[in-house]
């Protein structure tokens, strides 16, 4: 069994529920056991228990519990029970027990929490928490958008400040960059190969910024703005050393170092110039959008279709990209073909979604006229490419039916967005 429990929990001052936005909470987890859901009881069998003991911090700290049957205990200090399971876990008792801080403490106040793990074979596992009364609440200076030239520079300055309660030692910086190369890669942060250099983790273990606090960074984050890609959103995120950043926002943890400049933190009064706000969230986004015009003009592609009339004809639909720019990897386009009145599709584009089994790519419904509609995604291809998809027709009338994109924010020629299909026997 294994005992994983925070190295330091911050706790919001008394009556104050104020603090960090999107805060991460209270975490103890123990691998290898089970537990009982709701109201039940504890499992039959040998049992592990863990005990949370406040004791002796009192003046600092006060455990809130749910009263479930397979604890007890008091304000000071809870056990839980937990059956065998190998098979199960991690169990986490963050629902059970809550630490917060003790009436009459105030912001600065620290204390310890013990843990004890007594396994069934009667093994045991301590581990410990410092708890702090009031927490530092780190923002970072982002601005929401940014124009740049094709391949040009991109400046971010890296600028934080703490606007809570206690002093933060050890600070933690990550930003994700996919779309931009960077101009050097500084010598406190690492990179994951994978991204070549386009995410990068950095660390100052050694910053103290205490409360009311700004700090720069330099020099500032410099990227190679793409060619190509008319938009590309940039992430940034600050955390304590001590509390890591939040694991759902999946900042690498491997890396080499860099072996550029160093970034070095100066304290300043006032924020960069620009502009630009601090943000408190766990992560900020920045747009960067190429400037001198640059768009991403897709056309829709129709079709005429000249056979007769009791017949089955396929056809190819879809979009081209015309430039000069790019919507980037993995972005889509939605394309919505409206079927000619006299028209039926009887075969439509599917896609896998396991061995041997398929489901309609495209969504069917009716439109005011009640048409048939097709609802599809297009890939958005790069410049001078053409992503299409084939329907198959049974043509028992003259008529006429639509092709319409829409999703490219930078298309600069919206005349082209739509295109016929054509039923002329």
């Amino acid at each position: 069994m294994e005992l994983t429990v925070p190295k330091v929990y911050y706790l919001r001052p008394p009556g104050d529920r104020t603090g960090q936005p999107d805060k991460v909470g209270f975490k103890v987890k123990v691998d290898g056991v089970s537990r009982p859901g709701g109201e039940q009881t504890a499992p039959e069998g040998p049992r592990a228990r863990l005990t949370i003991d406040a004791r002796g911090a009192d003046k600092v700290v006060r455990l809130e519990w749910r009263k479930v049957p397979y604890c007890t205990g008091d304000t000071a200090g809870v056990t839980c029970s937990m059956g065998p399971g190998p098979n199960f876990g991690p169990v986490s008792v963050t629902d059970e027990v809550t630490p917060i801080a003790a009436e009459g403490s105030k912001a600065g106040d620290t204390g310890l929490i013990h843990y004890r793990l007594t396994t069934a074979d009667g093994t045991v596992r301590t581990a410990s928490t410092r708890v702090v009364v009031g927490e530092p609440v780190l923002e970072l200076w982002h601005r929401e958008n940014v124009t740049a030239a094709p391949g040009g520079r991109v400046t971010f300055p890296l600028t934080i400040r703490n606007t809570g309660e206690v002093a933060v030692q050890g600070v933690g910086f990550g930003i994700d960059a996919r779309a931009m190369a960077p101009r050097q890669r500084y010598r406190n942060c690492r990179y994951m190969g994978f991204y070549k250099g386009r995410v990068a983790v950095c660390r100052f273990p050694d910053l103290r910024v205490g409360p009311g606090e700004t700090v720069t960074f330099t020099p500032a984050l410099e990227f190679d703005a793409p060619a190509k890609q008319v938009s590309s959103m940039v992430r940034e995120s600050v955390w304590p050393l001590v509390t890591g950043p939040r694991p759902d926002d999946g900042w690498p943890t491997q890396g080499d170092m860099g072996h550029g400049d160093e970034l070095t933190p100066h304290d300043v009064s006032r924020s960069p110039a620009g502009q630009g706000t601090f943000s408190g969230a766990h992560v900020a986004w920045t747009n960067v959008r190429l400037g001198m015009g640059m768009g991403a003009d897709f056309a829709a592609i129709g079709a005429t279709v000249r056979g007769k009339l009791g017949t089955e004809q396929r056809i190819s639909i879809g979009a081209r990209n015309n430039g000069p720019g790019e919507l980037g990897p993995g972005t889509v386009l939605r394309m919505v073909f409206t079927v000619p009145l006299g028209s039926l599709v009887v075969k439509q584009p599917m896609r896998a979604i396991d061995d041997d089994v398929y489901e309609p790519l495209c969504e069917h419904a009716f439109d005011t006229q009640q048409r048939d509609t097709y609802t599809c995604e297009l890939a958005a291809t790069p410049e001078g490419e053409t992503h299409t998809l084939d329907f198959t027709l049974s043509l028992n009338e003259p008529g006429t039916g639509l092709v319409q994109l829409t999703g490219s924010p930078s298309d600069n020629r919206p005349a082209n967005d739509t295109a016929h299909v054509t039923i002329a026997p």
